[in-house]
């Protein structure tokens, strides 16, 4: 109520969760090395740490999904490259890469970071098609949608443009990403 920012209320509320936890764990042990019974006061302690943790990360994740679109938090698709190109030919490059096929139509989604997963001997015989990841099996969201919707519906998913164009990528990484950039998350966790 002070602030009216209930995420980061929730924020608040689990570090206290987790200081408590923390204070239950130690004080409880020590107890048990003076001879005392409290183990199953140390086992309290752990689940209040290991709920106050969880339920900060909850809050975390929400307030990173708040008002924003797919579009937003996606990671765009940067590259294009015919499937049947080696490792080699295609490079070092850590992006999402849209595969196309014999027609220039888009077959594959090649994920971040896939070619690094070659062994630098194989590189000249692996093709893309090899490491990438049928379009069929993406559920497709347009890059408008709310956020909080998408990730409810599940990860990772595969964003359209209003033409059904595949523009990106949103999974658990660019998740990850877009918590570590809220300015008020970041303050958060110091």
């Amino acid at each position: 109520m002070r602030n009216g920012d209930r995420r980061r209320a929730q924020i608040v509320a689990a570090r206290a969760g987790r200081v408590l936890g923390t204070v239950l764990i130690a004080g409880s042990l020590a107890l048990v090395f003076a001879g005392q019974d409290f183990i199953f006061t140390a086992l309290v302690g752990w689940f209040v740490l290991s709920a106050s943790a969880r339920e900060e990360s909850s809050a975390r994740l929400l307030r990173a999904l708040e008002g924003r679109t797919a579009g937003e938090l996606m990671r765009p698709i940067a590259h294009t490259a015919p499937e049947w190109s080696t490792v080699a030919a295609f490079g070092p490059i850590a992006e999402p890469t849209l595969l196309l096929g014999w027609d220039g139509t888009p077959t594959a989604l090649l994920p971040p970071g896939a070619v690094f997963a070659v062994p630098p001997e194989a590189r000249e015989q692996v093709q893309l098609r090899s490491l990438g990841q049928p379009l069929s099996g993406f559920r497709a969201e347009p890059v408008d949608a709310r956020a909080d919707e998408v990730v409810a519906r599940g990860l990772p998913v595969l964003v359209r443009d209003a033409e059904g164009r595949p523009v990106g990528l949103l999974g658990f990484d660019e998740l990850k990403i877009a918590a570590k950039a809220d300015p008020v998350l970041a303050r958060s966790a110091r």
